[in-house]
């Protein structure tokens, strides 16, 4: 099957540097005309998958065929071959008659017979095969990539061994990737790359940046020894979220796998049985301490020896099984007094001054009912708990206090206490029980009313919800600056669904803020000021409140720095709202702090960085089960899609981000929906339906998005004829830059006026534009790029093409760096219209004859000479010389020195 989608940044793949050498010099190879193929085998879970994807990746000016073995088609003749080479179909009338007849009888197309049964011999299909990969990759270079080979069909194995065997001297890639190369010998031939587990560094490595929230030093060596340098096993590991702080003994694997206890299980005895479940009820992997339970429970090493031979478990340090679901399973499986017993042992084995949390949590386990001393000593230890597990441990700890006290009131406290950590890390059903629950004095009744107020305020975002919200804060003044942070980063994220009412209440309700003042009362009079007047009358006060202290937690920092234009606090304020958020645990803070840094680090110019940033929200995403913070339609997916060029993506990003608009009153995100789909408009160069679809969402002034907005509207209305709504959006723009006085805006005012004017004055500014945004530091390069876009382009239609290939060349380069394919291709146009070819792409452009002669032209040789040399006439080799110099945008021989020549593709 053909691989349509555009090229996105290759993932990151911890320990595999010699292997991806390996393949990249696969790709380079092909790209010289010089084909081969690469068998990548290893046992499951170890990456196999995760290096082909690198491989497209990297292959961006590749035709990409994709295909994989499945068992059901695994006796279904040349299935494999189906799946590869489907899109080369329309190819067929450039092959031999004989071999075209092969591939029409495999794909029933045609009047094809084949062999004399109706189906076509393998070995007449490989050379079939091969003749139409070379065809495809005298245009551009070809990659086939084949998955799980070992289920690959035995004719389609043998079709696609002769294939790649003849593809020396043609620009085709081909990778195949199975366990064992034994279990298809028609391709174990193949050049072999094979992948071991990853080494111990690489493997925390992994885990690390998958986990993102703190974990016990102890549970993260003893899931690393299980796992055994497996990255699915990594991959795969219970989330910190679902196992408290991976206090939780076990859990479900991410991937839903459940394992059913072997026989050898039952067959042990009381005592085996009782060994193995403590070593499962222990998620350190403590050696010592597992023995020290055991010698309380009364086992000895004998039982020790009669389970380790099971093959299931090794006693070694730390203590691990041979499958992580095993250990769930064991747990499960046991009944609840055994469970109890085995965290009643592990508890009197944990040292009580060292490790007070896991005793206490043990203890909990093992308790029968209600246990005020346990409760006491868990309510103690959460924040010991939250330090070594994050926010998840201490709203397990507090939560279980609260389920072990007997006493109403201080029940009440604890529950409180509970559903406001379970806040912390979105699990707001949870937070809802636990309040539902309460019985309890006025007081608490009425901090238990302020977190359903919270909650439903987040969930709803309507005036109601807002009324229940700020009666709430009336009635508990020490929790109003807390809900006021909050419920206003509610009505920024509602956007346009928040009425004018809503934003005029929110702002009443700062100004009556209990006294004494608090440092955080700057940033809340300030962006209350913005919702109701706008940026221009408030951004004094913005500053100011930036510059007042250290930021509160949330988004509302960022939306300042946007709002006051100031790129450089930007990008400090998203990275530190993520480090904080880390350091907590506080996963529901994470996830969107997450994703607004990676909308930041894309318009710095880092669209890889920006997209991981994406994934890792989104796996946290997955943790949450309910509300906004659940769906993975975020701000930071729809703009990394729209710079990635990625339409499909986008297209069903939007669909679902203006679907759930409704119930979600998400408008915020609805008009990021809206700019991404300008921003891919704009790339692609269909500027007047990129002003249509901003038109509605230039009027709502969300806060902090006119600076991204503003400069996807002025180009769609400048370059779609409709000049007086580019100039009034520019003059808007003129007015904020004067306040905020920042080199980013300034930058992007000049730029705007570039677009609107004519001559030298448009020189001016665009020239102005590039120096402005280029002092900036850290640089917003996405915004750069643009400026240098724009003033090639200008530069063209002035007919000055050397100014201009020296403007867009640096756009290209930018953006090709970026991995922005929509703008790098409108780069690549403007350069091809002048004459001149973008960067590294000099030599593929070069026909062979070009090439020859613009080598011997570079080592001085004259016309004549060269004609001699290859049978041409002198005005034959000008001509080819002068085409070589249109391609490589330069004027001289002299400068043929200069550019490096490679071995260029077919043509």
């Amino acid at each position: 099957m053909d691989d349509p989608s555009p090229t996105r940044a290759a993932p990151v793949l911890y320990g595999r540097r010699p292997e991806i050498e390996d393949l990249d010099r696969l790709l380079e190879h092909a790209r010289a005309g010089r084909g081969g193929a690469v068998l990548l085998h290893g046992v499951a879970g170890v990456g196999k998958s995760a290096l082909l994807e690198h491989l497209r990746a990297r292959a961006e000016s590749f035709r990409v065929l994709r295909a994989a073995g499945t068992e059901s088609e695994s006796r279904l003749r040349f299935a494999a071959v189906h799946q590869l080479f489907a899109p080369l179909l329309s190819d067929l009338g450039r092959m031999p008659p004989y071999l075209r007849t092969t591939v029409e009888a495999a794909f029933a197309v045609g009047d094809g017979d084949g062999d004399g049964d109706g189906e076509p011999a393998w070995f007449t299909m490989g050379l079939a095969l091969r003749s139409l990969a070379q065809q495809s990759a005298a245009d551009r270079p070809l990659l086939c990539l084949v998955d799980d080979a070992h289920w690959l069909d035995r004719p389609s194995a043998r079709a696609l061994d002769l294939m790649v065997r003849g593809l020396s001297s043609a620009g085709v890639a081909v990778a195949l990737a199975l366990r064992d190369p034994a279990a298809r010998p028609e391709i174990e031939e193949l050049p072999r790359l094979r992948l071991g587990p990853l080494a111990e560094d690489a493997a925390g490595a992994l885990f690390d940046a998958r986990t993102l929230i703190p974990v016990d030093g102890r549970v993260r060596r003893r899931i690393l020894a299980e796992a055994r340098g497996i990255p699915r096993a990594l991959l795969q590991a219970p989330s910190p979220a679902v196992t408290a702080g991976a206090f939780l003994p076990v859990a479900h694997p991410a991937s839903g796998k459940d394992c059913d206890l072997p026989a050898v299980v039952a067959a042990l005895s009381a005592a085996g049985r009782m060994l193995l479940l403590v070593a499962a009820a222990d998620p350190t992997g403590d050696r010592a301490m597992l023995w020290r339970a055991a010698a309380g429970l009364g086992l000895n090493a004998a039982d020790g020896r009669r389970v380790q031979e099971t093959g299931l478990v090794e006693l070694s340090d730390p203590v691990r099984f041979a499958d992580p679901a095993l250990r769930a399973a064991v747990y499960r499986g046991a009944g609840a007094p055994a469970r109890r017993r085995a965290h009643l042992a592990l508890a009197e084995a944990t040292d009580a001054r060292a490790h007070a949390d896991r005793r206490a949590w043990h203890r909990a386990l093992a308790a029968l009912g209600p246990d005020e001393h346990v409760a006491t000593e868990l309510e103690a230890s959460a924040g010991q708990a939250g330090r070594n597990g994050g926010a998840a441990a201490t709203a397990a700890f507090l939560g279980l206090s609260a389920s072990l006290t007997a006493a109403p009131r201080r029940r009440a406290g604890r529950a409180l206490a509970a559903a406001e950590a379970k806040r912390e890390i979105g699990a707001d059903d949870a937070a809802l029980t636990l309040v539902s629950l309460l019985d309890a004095d006025p007081a608490q009744r009425i901090r238990a009313a302020t977190v359903r107020a919270r909650i439903r305020y987040a969930a709803d975002r309507d005036e109601a919800a807002l009324d229940a919200l700020l009666s709430a804060i009336a009635a508990d003044p020490p929790q109003a600056r807390a809900c006021l942070l909050e419920a206003l980063a509610v009505t920024i994220a509602a956007g346009h669904d928040a009425s004018a009412d809503q934003r005029r209440i929110m702002a009443e309700a700062v100004a009556a803020l209990p006294e004494p003042p608090q440092p955080a009362d700057g940033l809340l009079t300030a962006i209350a000021a913005l919702l109701v007047a706008g940026p221009g009358q408030t951004m004094p006060l913005l500053r100011r409140a930036l510059d007042s202290g250290p930021a509160p937690r949330g988004p509302l920092p960022a939306i300042a720095a946007m709002a006051v234009w100031d790129f450089p606090r930007w990008q400090q304020i998203a990275g530190a709202r993520v480090r904080a958020a880390v350091g907590s645990g506080a996963l529901a803070e994470l996830r969107w702090a997450l994703d607004d840094l990676a909308v930041a680090r894309l318009h710095a110019g880092d669209l890889a960085a920006a997209e991981q940033r994406v994934r890792d929200g989104q796996v946290i995403a997955a943790g949450i089960s309910t509300g906004v913070g659940a769906s993975l339609v975020t701000p930071g997916a729809l703009m990394c899609a729209a710079w990635r060029g990625d339409e499909p993506a986008l297209t069903d990003l939007r669909r679902r981000a203006l679907a759930e608009d409704v119930p979600a009153k998400d408008g915020r995100r609805a008009v990021f929906a809206e700019l991404a789909q300008a921003v891919l408009l704009n790339g692609r160069g269909h500027y007047d339906t990129a002003c249509q679809v901003l038109l509605a969402a230039i009027e709502q002034t969300e806060p902090g998005m006119w600076p991204l907005a503003a400069m996807e509207f002025v180009e769609a209305a400048a370059r779609s004829g409709r000049p007086d709504l580019a100039a009034a959006a520019a003059r808007r723009v003129d007015e904020q830059a004067a306040a905020a006085g920042t080199g980013w805006a300034a930058g992007l005012a000049s730029w705007c006026q570039a677009l609107l004017s004519d001559g030298s004055t448009a020189e001016r500014f665009h020239r102005e534009a590039v120096r402005l945004m280029s002092a900036e530091e850290p640089q917003p390069s996405a915004f750069l790029a643009r400026a240098h876009l724009s003033y090639g382009e200008w530069l063209r239609r002035q007919g000055r093409r050397t100014d201009a290939g020296e403007q867009l060349r640096t756009a290209h380069a930018l953006f090709a760096e970026m991995g922005a394919a929509g703008f790098a291709g409108r780069a690549e146009r403007e350069l091809a219209a002048g004459g001149a070819a973008p960067p590294g792409h000099g030599p593929v452009l070069l026909t062979p004859q070009e090439e020859s002669i613009a080598r011997l032209a570079a080592a001085g040789t004259t016309s004549k000479e060269i004609g001699q040399r290859l049978f041409l006439s002198p005005r034959t080799v000008d001509a080819h010389l002068r085409s070589v110099f249109a391609k490589l945008d330069i004027t001289s021989r002299r400068q043929l020195r200069e550019v490096e020549f490679g071995t260029p593709h077919q043509q």
